[in-house]
């Protein structure tokens, strides 16, 4: 761009399909052998799972597969835990839930209608936790654990490479920035103002909705379409299957992700499924 082009505007080379409804984004594709995916989630912000059953759900015509923590902690060929931080999220709920929404179990079935009905028949018995609610009163001693204790990869994101938990807590981590003369601030200043300012959780005003397919070709290879920022960190996520025999994995995403990515860090709680 030259210094002479600034002030100008300039139309994006994707602005007419998107304007128009041409744009193809990832909930419109259609991968043949696809399943429709859906995810079970928990009514209850902190839970200890008692007891799951899937066996009115798998008789449901057309489910293809029904996944509990039963199926994954059971099997060395799947890590259950993952995160690009800490590993402190599974792939559903193992132990218990941490929040309303978290996924307790997934339905692959030949069509949405199938999954849902299968959703409805999954009996799940929780034994009800004391919810942490408040960021003060997590912080307070005796609080309960979101957390009982928190793993750690081995690599990450290298400017993270400093944030440590404090063990026995729900502290994340305690970090201190520290720079000048505070007391010889304070004693010069002419007003000194001291309050608490909160912020609400925000959100990307992305352009497309949550979705993700995954494709597993019969030599091993998985190829991952996902709406994501980051399309190459869908390869170190996929790697809770390490132990299994899918050497290879790809990742797609469509559109400018930019501008329409859900999120930056997909979780592998896919909407879809393609089956062979």
């Amino acid at each position: 761009m030259e210094l002479a082009d600034i002030g100008k505007t300039f139309r994006r080379l994707d602005y007419e399909t998107k304007v128009t409804g041409a744009a193809q984004y990832l909930a419109d594709m259609q991968v043949p052998g696809m399943c429709c995916g859906k995810i079970l989630r928990s009514p209850l912000a902190h839970a200890r799972i008692k007891h799951i059953d899937v066996s009115k759900a798998a008789k449901v015509p057309g489910v293809v597969a029904i996944i509990t923590r039963d199926d994954i902690v059971h099997d060395e060929g799947i890590e259950p835990y993952y995160g690009p931080v800490f590993h402190d999220q599974t792939i559903v709920a193992v132990e218990k839930v941490r929040h309303v929404g978290d996924p307790v179990a997934a339905v692959a079935a030949l069509d949405g209608d199938a999954a849902e009905e299968a959703l409805r028949l999954i009996e799940v018995e929780y034994e009800e936790l004391p919810p942490v609610l408040d960021v003060h009163e997590a912080l307070k001693a005796g609080a309960p654990l979101v957390h009982e204790s928190v793993r750690i990869p081995e690599s990450g994101f290298a400017d993270l490479v400093e944030i440590k938990p404090v063990e026995g807590t729900n502290v994340c981590t305690h970090f201190k920035l520290q720079r000048g003369n505070i007391e010889r601030g304070f004693a010069e200043s002419d007003q000194i103002f001291e309050d608490t300012f909160t912020l609400p959780s925000t959100q990307h005003s992305f352009l497309e909705t949550h979705a993700c397919i995954a494709s597993v070709e019969p030599g091993g290879r998985i190829t991952v379409w996902a709406t994501t920022q980051n399309p190459f960190v869908v390869p170190p996520s996929s790697r809770i299957f390490s132990k299994c025999q899918f050497p290879k994995c790809a990742s797609l995403y469509r559109i400018s992700a930019a501008v329409t990515a859900v999120r930056s860090i997909p979780k592998l709680s896919p909407s879809r499924w393609r089956s062979r």
